[in-house]
């Protein structure tokens, strides 16, 4: 009889357990559940079409700010071999006319994207001239190495890459955004940085900026896609790049260290993919170790990447 109450208050119990482990693998599926229905939600507040229509990147007109070096011109190039109508914008008439010359077909306008005063005449110009226009390329930007101790570092030289790389960026897409709303599609690329993931310690005013610049996109993506306004937001996050010089005229993007590069081609390739695909970011080659890296060991890559300027 004992042995029968055992096994009965043992069966009792493995009974209760079952339930007990059944109630706790349905409230798992529940919250599964309940997680899966927020995150749709969450994606129809902010769903984009950015990926899923592809862009037409022939017989378009396209601004590129900094279209006259490294990234831009880069850029420029194969737009116009793509067959559209490319402006590349620089700040020196000398340098713009070598370009122009060397590369028929493209049209050069002077101006400087770190003055308001010049980003008003630009985009009043371009609405005159180019009514058309419906991709903006924001590639104007300036990179210095320097000390922060370094008395020799002014602080004009310090506002001109503050200016430069990020109130250009925002001052063009703010000037132009009243024409490109009006086209029945259009686009807006930033340039921004593998260094908005990882800072730079030798390029600190640039990875700033840069973060800046990243954010900035990302909150210009989802306004523009609350409007129902057909215009695409586009973030190319480039590694350091090959076959460019350190610039520090605002020109053009352009970098070079110890860190793994990418070839002009290899990111020109890839950005138009991009661009085709409408995706909102593109981020190649060591661009992506740095994004992941960010998230696991910041401090320590800071680090290194400090030392590899050395």
């Amino acid at each position: 009889m004992p042995n029968k109450k055992k096994r009965k208050n043992v069966e009792g119990l493995n009974n209760k357990q079952c339930e007990i482990e059944r109630d706790n693998q349905v409230r798992k599926s529940f919250s599964y559940l309940q997680i899966m229905l927020f995150i749709n939600v969450i994606r129809k507040i902010y769903k984009t079409n950015d990926g899923r229509l592809k862009m037409i990147i022939s017989n378009q007109t396209i601004i590129i700010t900094g279209g006259t070096s490294g990234i831009g011109l880069a850029f420029a190039k194969k737009f116009l071999e793509l067959g559209n109508r490319v402006i590349v914008i620089g700040r020196n008439q000398n340098t713009i006319d070598q370009v122009t010359l060397e590369n028929k077909g493209l049209i050069g306008l002077q101006g400087d994207v770190s003055s308001a005063d010049s980003v008003r005449e630009m985009a009043t110009f371009i609405q005159n001239h180019y009514p058309e226009a419906s991709i903006l390329f924001n590639s104007a930007g300036i990179m210095r190495a320097f000390n922060v101790l370094d008395e020799q570092m002014s602080l004009e030289q310090v506002t001109a890459e503050v200016t430069t790389n990020l109130n250009g960026t925002i001052w063009m897409t703010k000037a132009l955004l009243p024409q490109l709303v009006k086209q029945q599609e259009a686009m807006i690329v930033t340039i921004s940085s593998g260094l908005s993931y990882i800072s730079s310690p030798i390029h600190p005013v640039y990875s700033g900026t840069k973060v800046a610049v990243h954010r900035y996109t990302d909150a210009l993506r989802i306004q523009l896609n609350r409007t129902g306004k057909n215009i695409h937001v586009l973030e190319i996050v480039p590694p350091l790049v090959n076959e460019t010089n350190l610039e520090s005229n605002g020109d053009g993007e352009s970098v070079s260290t110890r860190i793994p590069n990418m070839t002009l081609d290899k990111l020109v390739n890839e950005g138009i993919k991009g661009i085709k695909k409408n995706k909102k970011r593109v981020v190649p080659g060591f661009s992506k170790f740095l994004r992941l890296a960010g998230k696991i060991f910041p401090d320590f890559l800071a680090n290194v990447m400090g030392k590899s300027g050395e």
